[in-house]
């Protein structure tokens, strides 16, 4: 039986993992931006899916243009009203959108199970930026995590979207799959069903899965959390913080601060044998003339996803009763540009 992958997110990693689906075989439906629900959670507008042409290109310009056709709709409801058959239950759910669209997102999966489009052996896999994605999406389930489990994503590929329908990688990494916080998350126990869907992913999108998500969520965030607000806030390529020296200062000590709560948290970083500050700096080398999304964000005048990166830093910090001065200023000198401060 083919697979039926649902990706909800049409911006760059929805379109990415789209492609490298549906071009491995697998009947794939994009699912744009969610629409506003009403009070009792249903699309306050009647929408409809169409087939798409959707395209990628490898990490330049002049790299090989492939395309493939999939199914999109402008929110879950729009499946009903859907001319071509669509093959379902979905078997997995990738969730792509930033996170202030989780919540939203999290409503119209509940009621796209009660629909009928999800079954309890369909996965969800939150490739969202930043944290607390995971929890928002098991609390619009309403807590009943044996409808459907939602596991953690994490993806170091780099794309960008030159146009709507199209991908660039920027630059190709490992994505990884887990479950985050094991130890509370028992009732996550594979079944065969799922365990099934996920080795079908994992031989489609060349995914790890991982008992160690958590810890490299975490080290993921330390790089976000110091990159994309410096590089933001003076409109400057990754490399900047590598190689300025006025920014090693605030560097690091916003190392120090994230180590604190790290270490409250009971999270082993993934740094090797260096520190916080020079792993930083490495990864900002490597990604020298990148522009981190935070940064495309605000050049396009979208709201940035400063509350999942800083933002949660601050406020396991205050749960702890740890200061995080550097943290906090570079959070609120993001949210005045953005002007929702």
């Amino acid at each position: 039986m083919t697979l039926s992958a649902c990706v909800i997110g049409c911006g760059s990693l929805g379109l990415y993992f789209g492609h490298r689906l549906s071009t491995s075989g697998a009947h794939v439906t994009l699912v744009k931006r969610a629409p506003i629900s009403n009070a009792h959670g249903a699309a306050a507008i009647k929408l409809s899916a169409r087939r798409q042409i959707i395209q990628l290109r490898g990490k330049t310009p002049q790299s090989t243009l492939t395309k493939t056709e999939v199914t999109v709709t402008d929110g879950l409801a729009g499946l009903s009203n859907c001319a071509e058959p669509i093959e379902l239950p979905f078997g997995i759910i990738l969730v792509t959108v930033k996170h202030k669209d989780t919540e939203e997102v999290g409503k119209q999966i509940y009621n796209g199970f009660n629909s009928g489009f999800f079954s309890p052996s369909t996965i969800v896999v939150s490739l969202q930026n930043g944290m607390g994605n995971v929890e928002i999406l098991r609390e619009q389930l309403q807590g009943e995590s044996h409808l459907m489990p939602v596991f953690q994503g994490l993806t170091y590929t780099g794309v960008s979207r030159p146009e709507e329908y199209m991908a660039q990688i920027n630059g190709l990494g490992k994505t990884f799959v887990g479950i985050p916080n094991p130890q509370e998350n028992h009732e996550m126990l594979l079944t065969k069903d799922v365990s099934g869907i996920l080795e079908e992913l994992a031989s489609r999108l060349d995914v790890t899965f991982t008992d160690g998500i958590d810890s490299m969520m975490w080290t993921k965030l330390l790089v976000n959390t110091i990159i994309n607000p410096i590089t933001s806030l003076l409109d400057l390529p990754n490399g900047s913080v590598a190689t300025e020296k006025r920014f090693q200062g605030i560097l690091s000590s916003a190392c120090k601060e994230f180590e604190k709560v790290a270490r409250k948290e009971k999270v082993d970083l993934q740094l090797g044998d260096e520190t916080a500050a020079e792993f930083v700096i490495r990864v900002a080398t490597n990604t020298n003339s990148n522009i981190s999304s935070m940064l495309n964000d605000v050049r396009e005048g979208n709201q940035t996803e400063i509350e999942a990166l800083n933002g949660y830093i601050i406020r396991r910090a205050r749960h702890h009763g740890i200061d995080v001065p550097i943290q906090t200023s570079l959070y609120n000198l993001i949210k005045a540009m953005e002007g929702t401060l």
